[in-house]
């Protein structure tokens, strides 16, 4: 007997070791057991020790202790890595992702001040494999431990039965809480967020399913052949007249070969049925109003509301508070950081768990992106970005969305500092596109990343003279610097723009890609001025949607100016302005403009002028507008492209976009990667399981048959957009046909 207990030594030692990780890992990152137990981190642990101890022959002392002191180390490896990868991006890496490890060479001195912050964790986690160099390896691997006949034997098979035992009750724990929102069933078939599975069950868990289903094909509940029945089978809805919505017919492609492959995929046709059920959004007051201008649109490394300051970052303050003014928009942060922040913004898809879906999206038809849709209209279409041009592979994806393409090596000559100046791109691209209007911009920025400290980034440090003077820390004022960076380089933007005399007639629309998780957590509350609530506050964000003249814009080539309630058109050289709705003109000389709702008369002089939403007259002699319309409904990137799509008057179909028209009365939903959310009822806090009422709503606090209903909803979004990608579903539509359906 004591021979036996000598054999089953190691699997107590693989036990430690791995609960020893977990637990230290959860507390560097996640840090808190608060909402889970520790039962099924236990549970999982101990299988994985069972497993351990079947790999390592307990006959064999030296092999043993070869193979112990390999698997030990790969095991702090495994650890190590994704601490320090989570400190960096606030989320832990997939096997997809160290497929493209070679990305991160761009930032080897960032990574190696990130493994020099978390310096103490690594030694904290180095304890077990020193542990098991200077104290246990003689003792757990002696010669001769087994040397009775049939020890080994015995050894194996008591921990091949614990094993069973082990996994037996895991399932039923798992079993148990079938159906229930936020249950470790949900965490370990439905989750798309590797932090929420870590918190059920802990890392390697998160990863083995990673593994299963990445490597090994396995289907996951979130996007196998049952959910894609139960979820998107819907029968056909409508019509729906393009007339009055934003809807196109949504046929199929009548080449042979498509129609053949539609036949063989059920997939396929329960994601049309689905997506041809959803109720498109109505035109509005909004529809077109930026019909045949020049777009550009911004995607801000890190920007956020603590880069918005009046004095310090004036034109990012003017244009945020200038014509709409946004106060409840969220950047959710997905798997992918920056990329599928850029994704969920140039799209309006949700990023699939466990790819890269931008990359991925390179082979596809991104029929639905605003450079595939404006090219077709005359549009110059151009793409650019400060950094390496084949940085998360975008000369493949960004072209693939209807742009000529421009990066660091790729026709874009900024300086190669890190990080690369937003001001310079802004001086040295502008011109290349600003006589060719009609045009359309993308640009995904660079000066605002990571790391914040005045020697290691150039941004910070071109611009520290200008936070100098302010009262924080270090890395709070370097942040700061690189924001400034990037107002500049907006300054630059809407002077050029004014110089070529098109501000009057070109839509800015910028966001963030995520949240400036480069910063602490104490300097992210330092910059807040208060402790920032990581549910929600967190991802909130500004979007700044802006006419350089503020103006409502004109159409190129015209000299008219629309109103936005009845698209009627003032005419400048008669001076006249008619009401929306009643069709009467007012005497021209008295240069009086009506206000609709109140009937009642401002003097252009005054320069005052009511919000768009009452269908306001402008002044023909003005022309503009002063008080900013406010937007307080909740919405997110999402949302960004069938808005502008909206904006601009092109003809689109809302119910292929998982984001809304946020000036439609259709029903705000911002989501998040752990099926949190926010709607005009309140925010839902999946990890807590609350629900906190807006305290503005006088509706009653929704029961939990509507969170259940609002999750599911989520999850379809979510497997629609998987779908989209995979099945390349765009490709197979026929978006010229002109039949109303």
């Amino acid at each position: 007997m004591p021979e036996i207990i000598s054999g089953l030594l190691p699997g107590l030692y693989w036990l430690w070791v791995i609960l020893y990780f977990e637990i230290t890992l959860r507390l560097a990152t996640v840090k808190s057991f608060k909402n889970f137990g520790f039962g099924s981190l236990f549970i999982w642990s101990a299988l994985y020790a069972c497993m351990l101890m079947l790999i390592t022959p307990v006959s064999s002392g030296s092999v043993s202790a070869a193979l112990t002191t390999a698997l030990s180390l790969i095991l702090f490896f495994l650890f190590a890595s994704q601490l320090v990868y989570y400190k960096i991006f606030k989320m832990f890496y997939t096997l997809y992702s160290m497929g493209n490890a070679g990305q991160v060479l761009d930032f080897v001195k960032d990574i190696a001040a990130y493994v020099a912050s978390c310096l103490q964790w690594i030694l904290v986690l180095l304890l077990p494999p020193a542990a098991y160099f200077l104290f246990l390896a003689d003792r757990l691997f002696s010669q001769g431990r087994l040397s009775q006949p049939g020890s080994a034997v015995t050894v194996t098979m008591i921990t091949l039965t614990f094993a069973v035992l082990l996994l037996s009750i895991a399932r039923y724990r798992l079993h148990a809480g079938r159906g229930a929102l936020g249950s470790s069933y949900e965490a370990y078939h439905k989750s798309m967020d590797p932090t929420v599975t870590l918190r059920h069950f802990g890392l390697l868990t998160t990863m083995r399913l990673d593994f299963q289903r990445t490597i090994l094909g396995m289907k996951s509940m979130i996007y196998d052949d049952q959910q894609m029945i139960s979820a998107l089978t819907a029968e056909d809805a409508g019509p729906w007249p393009p007339s009055k919505y934003n809807a196109l017919p949504m046929v199929f492609s009548p080449t042979a070969s498509k129609l053949k492959e539609l036949a063989a995929d059920p997939q396929l046709k329960d994601l049309h049925n689905w997506l041809s059920a959803q109720p498109p959004t109505p035109k509005n007051d909004y529809t077109g109003l930026f019909k045949g201008c020049n777009l550009i649109v911004l995607t801000a490394e890190s920007m956020s509301p603590y880069s918005i300051n009046e004095t310090l970052t004036p034109t990012l303050y003017k244009m945020t508070h200038s014509g709409f003014h946004f106060t409840d928009f969220y950047n959710p942060i997905w798997g992918v950081s920056t990329s599928d922040g850029e994704y969920v913004a140039c799209t309006s898809l949700l990023p699939k768990c466990g790819v890269w879906s931008f990359i991925e999206s390179a082979g596809k038809s991104m029929a639905m992106t605003l450079g595939n849709q404006l090219r077709p209209l005359g549009y110059t279409t151009t793409a650019y970005h400060n950094h390496r041009y084949s940085y998360y592979k975008r000369h493949l994806s960004h072209p693939n969305m209807g742009y000529t393409y421009f990066g660091l090596g790729n026709g874009l000559n900024v300086t190669p500092t890190w990080p690369e100046s937003d001001l310079e791109m802004m001086q040295l691209t502008v011109p290349q596109y600003i006589d060719k209007e009609p045009f359309h911009t993308y640009y995904m920025t660079v000066s605002g990343h990571m790391r914040y400290s005045f020697s290691g980034n150039a941004m910070a440090s071109k611009n520290r003279a200008a936070v100098e003077h302010l009262n924080l820390s270090e890395e709070a004022k370097a942040y700061l610097a690189t924001q400034v960076e990037l107002d500049r380089a907006m300054a630059s933007l809407l002077e050029q723009l004014e110089a070529a005399g098109v501000s009057d007639r070109t839509l800015i629309a910028m966001s963030a890609d995520h949240y400036p998780y480069g910063l602490s957590d104490a300097a992210l509350d330092e910059l807040a001025g208060h402790k920032v609530d990581r549910s929600f506050e967190l991802y909130r964000s500004p979007f700044i949607l802006y006419c350089p003249d503020n103006r409502r814009c004109q159409s190129p080539g015209s000299n008219e100016c629309q109103t936005p309630g009845s698209n009627e058109c003032l005419t400048p050289g008669s001076n006249e302005c008619q009401t929306p709705g009643l069709n009467e003109c007012l005497t021209p000389s008295l240069n009086e403009c009506l206000t609709p709702g109140l009937n009642e008369c401002l003097t252009p002089g005054l320069n005052e002028c009511p919000t768009p939403t009452s269908n306001e007259c402008l002044s023909p002699t003005l022309n503009r507008c002063q008080t900013p319309v406010v937007i307080n409904t909740p919405c997110s990137s999402l949302d960004i492209l069938p808005t502008l799509c909206n904006l601009m008057g092109l003809e689109y179909d809302s119910r292929l976009f998982m984001g809304r028209d946020i000036f439609s009365d259709s029903e705000p939903l911002v989501m998040f990667l752990n099926k949190s959310f926010i709607t005009r009822y309140g925010r839902y806090d999946a990890l807590k399981k609350s629900f906190l009422p807006m305290v503005t709503e006088p509706t009653p606090i929704p029961t939990t048959d509507y969170i259940h209903e609002v999750t599911k909803t989520m999850e379809e979004k979510f497997l629609a957009s998987a779908r989209i990608l995979d099945l390349d579903y765009y490709g197979y539509l026929d978006l010229t046909s002109k039949e109303t359906r």
